[in-house]
């Protein structure tokens, strides 16, 4: 919001900001993020170009992502981080020569920012973390 008060300033407007720019500029912002951050996690979790394709399309044309992931809500914020939070354990199990301290870190992070984004958040990634525990015990 500063960032876009900053902007607002820079064009010759006075300090306030019409409710309408900050709605668009939300809406946008989560749209370029849900569109960038869902299909690139797409891209690292399928494997197969023929399905991957599949996928993205079917994720492109779905009714939710196009009327909830561009909102702000904490769902649609969820649902990223666990799609990058699987995106990291699939790195960290697929190639043990990635999986370094740094990986675990930030995938530590990512799994904090997401318990405190939304407390239902851990029910998600119970399961692709089960796949985390015995490669993790065995480093």
């Amino acid at each position: 919001m500063l960032l876009l008060r900053w902007l607002w300033i820079g064009n010759g407007q006075d300090g306030e900001i019409p409710p309408i720019a900050v709605f668009w500029t939300l809406r946008v912002l989560m749209f370029v993020i849900s569109f960038v951050l869902e299909d690139w996690a797409i891209h690292e979790l399928i494997q197969s170009p023929r399905y991957r394709r599949v996928a993205v399309l079917l994720v492109a044309s779905s009714y939710v992502t196009w009327t909830y992931q561009t909102h702000t809500f904490s769902n649609s914020i969820e649902t990223l981080v666990v799609a990058w939070c699987m995106v990291l354990i699939e790195r960290i199990v697929g190639s043990p020569q990635r999986a370094s301290l740094l990986s675990c870190t930030i995938l530590g992070v990512v799994a904090v920012f997401g318990f405190f984004n939304r407390i239902t958040f851990p029910a998600f990634l119970l399961i692709p973390g089960f796949r985390l525990i015995p490669h993790l015990l065995n480093r």
